[in-house]
């Protein structure tokens, strides 16, 4: 999900690429607006991320489309590493950060432990003005 054509090009390319367009769907649109969305809310098994935002931003608007007993992954800074110790969030049923080292980078996979409240994602300002961690 991306609201860029151009990033989603890159994403359909890599897709291709390495053979798994019969299992990774791109979607053009906004991940605030698709997490409320009850054709999307709490309805993928994994949520794939990079460079969407601070790891509360990220796990904020991720969290809600993933199903109960899924995970998260994204890609993470070292210097943001510490940032992600705060979870597990408890509003959103989140576990606590597991880590993985790969040669393109650190990545953290967050299990999602139940449902998230309808209430999350908040809005946007209300995420700025008040992360959840």
């Amino acid at each position: 999900v991306d609201a860029s054509e151009r990033r989603l090009d890159h994403a359909r390319r890599a897709v291709r690429a390495l053979g798994v367009a019969d299992r990774v769907e791109i979607v053009h649109g906004r991940g605030d607006e698709l997490a409320h969305d009850v054709a999307w809310r709490g309805k993928h098994d994994v949520a794939v991320a990079r460079l969407l935002g601070d790891a509360a931003e990220t796990i904020e608007l991720l969290a809600p489309l993933v199903r109960p007993g899924g995970v998260i992954v994204t890609a993470a800074a070292e210097s943001a590493t510490h940032r992600w110790d705060a979870l597990p969030i408890t509003e959103l049923l989140t576990s606590a950060v597991s880590w993985s080292d790969s040669p393109v980078g650190l990545f953290a996979s967050v299990n999602i432990l139940g449902p998230v409240p309808s209430s999350f994602p908040r809005r946007e300002r209300k995420r700025r003005q008040s992360p959840l961690f």
